[in-house]
């Protein structure tokens, strides 16, 4: 069954808000309640989903033993995860903040078509294999933290001019921007072939879809690299976004940095086969000036502000929190 990712993306400060002190984790006991927080508990089964949802295909990839090394340490930043959004959750009720039920239903809506577009609630619900009810309770309780963050953050101070320009300066070097180029591509696959004959067949195969673009100018790129590419990127039509020299094999890369836009070039082969590119577009290097550059850099210092207020919350709440493992008591985890 096809996993889903079925949480609302929690904005990237509270992420890092709620990323502790590893050693801070209790090791998983066979108990059905695995700690409590300030009296609410957090089950082995939520610790197990979330792990599932958001790790498990990246462990299927590894061999059993080293992907047992890893869930150990995954499972203890999972549980030191859960343990702050539990202490936001709780903090955010006490504040009275609550979700409408017009709230939940838009969001809801919106989680599902962000995975699976024009489907409904309950489609997503048994396409993804969960319950309502649980999907309820995540949705509420990301936008019950959303909530908590925007009412701590309204009175921050935004970046002053001169912090901007202190930041610029002292960043100076990495105030330019790479030349890249965005492109798509057909890739006619011959590797792990080594029969000159079906070496052959694959290249005339190539060269006979290359053709077939140049003979009909009107011929959606995108369209038949989906119905021919052979690549990973082939159901996106080819669409390998942008990128920067030397971020592809060098032949790829030589001929995507050289080749005029929107043209089909000549066949190129790497060790993956026969591509044909279409570059789309080329964004040539340049350096960023303070006047460029400087509202992404008031945005991430912003960020970085925004960030350190919730971890310092998350911290706050949690030296005075009761975390209690079933069996031995409460457990204080180590500040970070």
């Amino acid at each position: 069954m096809k996993t889903f990712q079925i949480l609302l993306s929690v904005p990237i400060l509270l992420t890092a808000a709620l990323a502790q002190d590893e050693k801070a984790a209790p090791q998983m006991p066979e108990d059905a309640v695995i700690l409590t927080v300030d009296g609410t508990p957090i089950m082995r089964s939520e610790v197990g989903d979330q792990i599932a949802r958001n790790y498990g295909q990246r462990l299927s990839q590894f061999p059993p033993e080293q992907a047992q090394a890893m869930l150990q340490q995954i499972q203890k930043g999972v549980i030191n995860e859960m343990i702050g959004k539990v202490l936001l959750v709780n903090a955010a009720q006490r504040d009275g903040l609550k979700v409408e039920a017009k709230e939940m239903e838009e969001t809801m809506q919106d989680v599902v078509n962000q995975n699976l577009p024009g489907s409904t609630v309950e489609d997503f619900l048994k396409q993804a294999g969960i319950s309502k009810e649980r999907f309820e309770k995540d949705v509420r309780e990301n936008l019950l933290i959303m909530k908590l963050a925007a009412k701590e953050m309204a009175d921050l101070p935004e970046p002053t001019a001169k912090e901007i320009e202190s930041f610029y300066e002292e960043n100076k070097a990495e105030m330019k921007q790479a030349e890249s180029v965005r492109a798509r591509h057909i890739l006619i696959k011959t590797e792990g072939i080594t029969d000159p004959v079906a070496l052959d067949t694959k290249k005339a195969e190539a060269e006979k879809i290359r053709q077939e673009l140049l003979d009909d100018p009107k011929l959606d790129f995108g369209t038949f690299a989906a119905q021919k590419s052979e690549g990973p990127s082939g159901p996106r039509g080819g669409d390998l976004g942008q990128f920067g020299r030397g971020q592809m094999v060098p032949e790829f890369d030589e001929a995507a940095f050289t080749q005029k836009i929107g043209e089909v070039g000549e066949l190129v082969k790497t060790n993956f086969g026969y591509h044909i590119i279409k570059v789309e577009e080329r964004t040539e290097a340049k350096e960023f000036t303070l006047e460029e550059i400087g509202p992404r850099i008031a945005q991430h210092l912003s960020q970085e502000r925004k960030t350190e207020h919730m971890k310092k919350l998350v911290d706050e709440l949690r030296a005075a929190a009761e975390i209690v493992q079933p069996g031995q008591g409460e457990d204080k985890p180590a500040e970070s």
